[in-house]
């Protein structure tokens, strides 16, 4: 079969349908709601034309893998370098030291191209914090390069050893598939982000390179369909089949779609149907093939690296969405840079003479850009900078240390306890006195409320057991996307067996967030949660606000039949987003004032905040002993709930209260209830 042309402009307009999609999404989400497919139809592309090159090389003879890795620097590193030194220049002014030690990591990453792998350990691509992620695109890039390396020796192998490589090809491309299918039910983010799980769909690309320069094998595709598919059209109708595939993934998939899964088969075979279709299919050459499309998918690999970190540091330094007219500006701004990096520096790198000197050179730049964000990482952000002084000192002031998110040895040391520890979200339990006279039971909301305590800004004879997104409930169960959290049956035990172990303990403190358990979603910045509360056994309802109200009735019952005062913590207000917003502006700051942008309206926080509410009155109902606290009356007036307080902010993140927060909730809960009674 005759071979390709060189070059085809209905695949530079693919790119550019590509690049467009994830631009919109990231830049517009609530109008390009699935845009995130771009990234998958690149993958299509990538594996077509670099095994098309790798196919016809092998034919040949002809396989140089110097020269294969050659172009690939020299196709990939200039561009991606010039962002990587401008994301860190502009981070040195603009970014906090938490911020910049954060960005050396991820050029360090993205220079070795293991972003994904750095981004699979941290978060989700669609979390509050992957916005403030200036290189988090770059886990796309990771596993191209990673299928760079892997793909042109397995390859080389199978044909030094006679395989059929479309039927190694095929196998590879299944096996990931199915692993992908598997994955999606278990670890979403790993599914995301693993090479072996993102593999299938280059090699999509992959077996329709092959299919294209040597046909498909007759006892697959018999030779009358062969002649039938090369009618002009059939491939017409084929293209237009890719569109429509295109077409429903932008508009039926969101950010809530359990992405990749079976979903990612829309973009990938949409991709692969435009391909195989041809350039003179009616779609690809009147609509792919148009200029302004043409050119869109020349600049569009430097478009991609340079949309993200604008709009990231946009966010950033607005310490919140920012304006549509700053994101046009920005996607602008992008476009522009991405056609001069193309002319300035790309093209002359790419193309023309001393090919392996230029590749050279641009390997020894890589390694020092690499090298200098992690030097960034390891300095901790540089944190005296003088341009950032203030700034940083006011934010190192207030962030929540890790250290009340695991347990320190405390309880076992001086408790002589042997605390249960679960493979993933173990209990954490943690203590400052031998003779605890307060128990804080919870979730992270009761670690934190228990910081300054732990860090000795209160002082209080207290102890704290917890664990992650948990409720302290025998009859109840939470579960997350990887199922029932068996951690939280451990928390409720472990509660009763120290109240009934430890004599010291008088008082019982009960503290979990609320709202998030009951409607699935978070709160401003946050996105749709996993969580999920279920009976053990059948039960009377489904109603997550019933059973929540139920746990927490039968504890305190029992907790009070132990002889023990509990207090229940009504939680406080969620700021739902991001507490740098309550820093004085940055540099470059453009957006609204520190008041407007470090508070919310008490009126949303209570509706927010209703069926919570509603459900701990019926606690209380059910055991009038018990004492109610309200975290809202330290945060907010009759109007607004703050962030900040005194110059002190009040979180550590969207919902999550600092030790500030934590040194004034406790101080005025001591000051309002008895917490130690009278013998």
């Amino acid at each position: 079969m005759k071979p390709p042309s060189p070059y085809r402009r209905d695949i530079d307009g693919l790119r550019a349908l590509a690049v467009l999609a994830v631009v919109g999404f990231h830049a517009f989400p609530a109008w390009v709601k699935g845009g995130y497919i771009g990234v998958d139809i690149f993958f299509v592309i990538s594996g077509y034309l670099i095994s098309t090159i790798l196919f016809e090389t092998l034919r040949r003879n002809t396989v140089s893998f110097v020269g294969f890795y050659v172009r690939r620097i020299r196709r990939i590193f200039p561009s991606l370098i010039t962002v990587l030194v401008s994301c860190l220049v502009f981070g040195w002014f603009a970014l906090l030291s938490d911020e910049y030690r954060q960005l050396g990591k991820h050029i360090a990453g993205g220079a070795g191209f293991l972003s994904n792998f750095l981004l699979w350990s941290e978060s989700g691509y669609f979390d509050a914090a992957a916005n403030t992620k200036p290189l988090l695109h770059l886990w796309s890039l990771g596993i191209e390069e990673q299928f760079y390396i892997l793909w042109p020796l397995l390859l080389w192998g199978a044909s030094k050893i006679k395989l059929n490589l479309l039927a190694v090809t095929s196998l590879l491309a299944f096996i990931s598939f199915g692993l992908n299918i598997i994955g999606i039910r278990h670890d979403l983010p790993a599914t995301f982000y693993a090479p072996q799980t993102r593999f299938w769909e280059l090699m999509i690309g992959a077996m329709l390179a092959y299919v294209t320069l040597y046909g498909a094998p007759e006892r697959l595709w018999p030779p009358r369909l062969n002649t039938l598919f090369h009618t002009a059209s059939a491939r017409t109708v084929l293209s237009c089949a890719g569109l429509v595939l295109l077409l429903s993934g932008l508009l039926l998939l969101t950010q809530t779609s359990r992405f990749p899964g079976f979903y990612a088969l829309l973009p990938t075979l949409g991709a692969a149907c435009l391909i195989a279709a041809g350039p003179e299919a009616h779609p690809n050459r009147f609509l792919l093939s148009n200029k302004l499309l043409v050119w869109i998918g020349l600049i569009s690999f430097p478009l991609y690296l340079w949309h993200w970190p604008l709009l990231s540091f946009a966010r950033l330094i607005e310490s919140d969405v920012p304006s549509r007219t700053i994101r046009i500006g920005v996607v602008i701004a992008s476009i522009g840079l991405a056609d001069l990096t193309t002319r300035v520096i790309e093209r002359p790198l790419r193309f023309g003479a001393q090919g392996g000197l230029k590749a050279l050179g641009l390997l020894f730049t890589m390694i020092v850009v690499g090298g200098a964000g992690f030097v960034c990482y390891q300095q901790d952000g540089f944190r005296h900078r003088q341009s950032i002084e203030a700034f940083d000192q006011y934010r190192m002031d207030t962030t929540e240390p890790t250290a009340t998110r695991e347990s320190d040895g405390s309880c076992e040391t001086l408790m002589h306890l042997a605390i249960k520890k679960a493979a993933w979200n173990p209990l954490d339990c943690q203590t400052r006195s031998a003779k605890p006279e307060v128990l804080f039971v919870g979730d992270s909301h009761a670690m934190s409320l228990y910081s300054a305590i732990h860090f000795g800004l209160v002082n209080l004879n207290a102890m704290l057991i917890a664990a992650n997104g948990c409720l302290p409930f025998e009859n109840y169960i939470v579960s997350d996307q990887g199922g029932e959290n068996k951690t939280c049956r451990d928390l409720y035990a472990t509660t009763m067996s120290l109240v009934r172990e430890i004599g010291s303990i008088k008082t019982v403190v009960l503290l979990t967030r609320g709202p998030l358990y009951f409607s699935g979603l978070g709160y401003g910045i946050e996105g749709k949660s996993e969580l999920k509360i279920s009976a053990i056994t059948p039960a009377h309802t489904d109603r997550p606000e019933a059973m929540f109200a139920a746990g927490y009735a039968r504890l305190a019952a029992s907790l009070l039949a132990a002889g023990k005062k509990v207090v229940f913590v009504i939680d406080v207000p969620e700021l739902g987003k991001d507490p740098r917003a309550c820093l004085p502006p940055r540099p470059f700051h453009h957006a609204q004032t520190l008041d407007d942008n470090c508070r919310i309206k008490k009126e949303d926080v209570l509706a927010r905040q209703a069926v919570y509410r509603h459900a701990i009155a019926s606690v209380k109902k059910a055991n009038p002993a018990l004492t109610l606290f309200d975290g809202m009356d330290r945060f907010c007036d009759s109007t607004f709930c703050y962030g900040k307080s005194d110059g002190k902010i009040l979180y550590w993140d969207d919902n999550h209260p600092s030790i500030s927060g934590s040194k004034l909730l406790l101080e005025d809960l001591q000051q309002k209830v008895r917490l130690t009674p009278r013998s």
